[in-house]
């Protein structure tokens, strides 16, 4: 299982070769949260009429999972626990880490399991 941040997904449909190449090489399935989803379609949209189903279906194989009530106090609870440590994550990143760890309330000890890449930055 490998879970996709929206600036991923966008290196992706761009054909970025060291972001495809990281991502085939950690497999299927490929998810990613419904908040990165409207991020992917965002970018896509402001001509009118834009066919914002056929922006989803360039990245059909990616499965959306929802941000709901439990996830966003999943990333309050991650971001309770990065303050007491003297750091702080975007909220929107921690909503998509909130949706990786809903249901298995683990700590989040690094960031190499949910990678968010720079786009000026290849991955590592």
């Amino acid at each position: 299982m490998t879970f996709l941040d929206s600036s991923v997904i966008i290196d992706m449909l761009e054909g970025v070769p060291d972001v495809v190449e990281c991502v085939e090489d950690r497999g299927q399935p490929y998810l990613t949260s419904s908040l990165c989803v409207f991020e992917v379609i965002d970018g896509k949209v402001g001509s009118g009429d834009t066919d914002v189903v056929g922006v989803r279906q360039e990245f059909g194989g990616v499965r959306s999972l929802d941000l709901n009530e439990q996830v966003a106090m999943e990333a309050g609870r991650m971001q309770d626990r990065l303050l007491d440590d003297g750091e702080r994550m975007a909220a929107r990143d921690r909503a998509v880490h909130g949706r990786r760890t809903h249901g298995r309330r683990q700590r989040l000890r690094n960031q190499t399991s949910v990678r968010h890449y720079r786009r000026d930055e290849p991955p590592r």
